[in-house]
């Protein structure tokens, strides 16, 4: 394997992306969790603090005062819809009665007969007395046989007649009344049989003659005749229109009993407004991804601000040298506990290489390459991590070849002359640890001392 195929073995091996962003967010989940915990315990207090600072006052939140508005307003509404079915349930029942019941609601329309029998009341030609009353004597006597007449609508006759003594229902088919210009008392009977119009009727003048007539001359002598007299079969429209009147007011009773109903059910099923929580764990909640958002955006600033190295092309980006082997590290530095132990296998665990595999790999290079050549290891690690690869390559070659370390030369800057000597110098940075500018320092401090630098090694 000769130098490019190195360089492009190591180039392969791994691609900057944003799951490389991720785990390196994830990897520090312990103090995204202390900072989501901090922000927990904030907003958490916060939130009681202010709930028991109003309480302290005995004033109720702007929560409570509205849970308290919305309350009345849903037993309001729910005690108004049921009060409501309950009155138009109650006319509901009476229109139905009323319709049941009523005669003239009942008529056979287009058999109606109606018949009237038209009175004539005039003064006697006696001396009539003086009655201290602002009304024509002839007009006070058409009032007391209007008057008189309604007390005699339900008697015996009439209710055995009619069937029914109730007398709202007596006088929608009997009515009595007076024209005061003509000086006439009229009575007027409706019903389905020409018989009961008649028998009514005359019974209605027998109350006029035997009962009215006397107890009413001791108001003002008068004489009373019967000027008209009539029976006929018609149609009355009216009864139509009544009955229409009746059945469109039950028909809007029975759809305002329904909507109002509506409402109530509407109002149980949504139920009635719950108290107001304190809301206290839903804060903390908040809080807690919140600042944990914010701690994670931090670690993902400071990836992308620091300059860490992380892979092999950002490095050949910005330094004109190959880039022989990198290696697929670990980045958990305390003991791992389970939940790094599966960071790690869902980063690393299809592409992980061995260690030894990455030593071989090394060992493979200068061997094929820099035989009986003084190999100088330096780089952004510390002396001890550039003894062990040092040791770990020299194992793996397994004869003697003359390797040698040496300490970051921009802390030990009297170094540059032993790499200055040697025949290949390889430099080393530690991914996500050396920063590409120390790294970018050190090869242009190995430029200036024109020492032979060959390549780039990623541990």
């Amino acid at each position: 394997m000769n130098i490019n195929e190195y360089e492009q073995y190591a180039g392969e091996e791994e691609e900057f992306s944003i799951k490389d962003i991720l785990f390196h967010i994830l990897y520090r989940w312990r103090s995204c969790i202390v900072v989501a915990l901090a922000g927990a315990i904030l907003l958490g207090g916060y939130q009681y603090w202010k709930i028991w600072s109003v309480h302290k006052e005995g004033e109720l939140t702007e929560e409570e005062q509205s849970y308290i508005y919305e309350l009345e307003n849903y037993r309001n509404s729910l005690k108004n819809a049921q009060a409501n079915i309950q009155n138009y349930t109650e006319l509901l029942n009476e229109r139905n009665e009323y319709l049941e019941k009523s005669i003239y609601l009942n008529l056979d329309y287009g058999h109606e007969w109606i018949g009237s029998r038209t009175y004539y009341v005039r003064l006697s030609d006696m001396e009539t007395s003086q009655q201290n009353t602002s009304l024509d004597p002839t007009d006070a006597l058409l009032n007391a046989y209007v008057n008189g007449m309604g007390g005699h609508l339900s008697d015996e006759v009439v209710t055995s007649v009619l069937g029914t003594d109730d007398i709202t229902l007596i006088k929608e088919v009997i009515q009595t009344n007076a024209d005061y210009s003509a000086n006439i008392f009229k009575v007027s009977v409706i019903s389905n049989g020409k018989e009961t119009v008649e028998l009514i009727l005359q019974h209605l003048d027998d109350v006029v003659q035997q009962t009215l007539f006397p107890m009413v001359s001791e108001l003002e002598p008068h004489l009373v005749s019967i000027s008209f007299d009539s029976i006929s079969q018609q149609k009355d429209k009216e009864v139509l229109n009544a009955r229409d009147k009746v059945t469109a007011s039950i028909t809007d009773y029975e759809k305002k009993i329904a909507d109002n109903q509506k409402i109530v059910d509407k109002l149980i099923r949504d139920e009635e407004p719950k108290a107001p929580g304190k809301h206290i764990v839903r804060y903390a909640a908040i809080g807690f991804v919140l600042f944990g958002c914010i701690m994670a955006g931090f670690y993902l600033v400071m990836y992308i601000l620091q300059g860490y190295i992380h892979n092999s092309d950002e490095v050949k980006s910005v330094i004109p040298l190959p880039v022989y082997a990198q290696k697929t590290i670990v980045r958990a530095k305390r003991d791992r506990n389970w939940i790094d132990r599966l960071l790690i296998q869902l980063e690393f665990g299809k592409k992980k290489q061995s260690d030894q595999a990455f030593i071989e790999r090394i060992a493979a290079l200068i061997c094929e390459n820099y035989t009986d050549k003084n190999v100088v290891f330096t780089g952004d690690c510390s002396e001890d991590e550039l003894k062990q690869l040092q040791g770990a390559v020299a194992d793996a070659i397994g004869k003697t070849v003359t390797i040698s370390t040496c300490k970051n030369l921009l802390d030990y800057p009297e170094g540059l002359s032993t790499c200055t000597e040697a025949d290949v110098v390889l430099l080393v940075g530690k991914r996500y640890v050396s920063k590409m500018q120390t790294l970018i320092e050190e090869y242009s401090m190995l430029q200036i001392g024109k020492a032979p630098i060959s390549g780039i090694i990623l541990i």
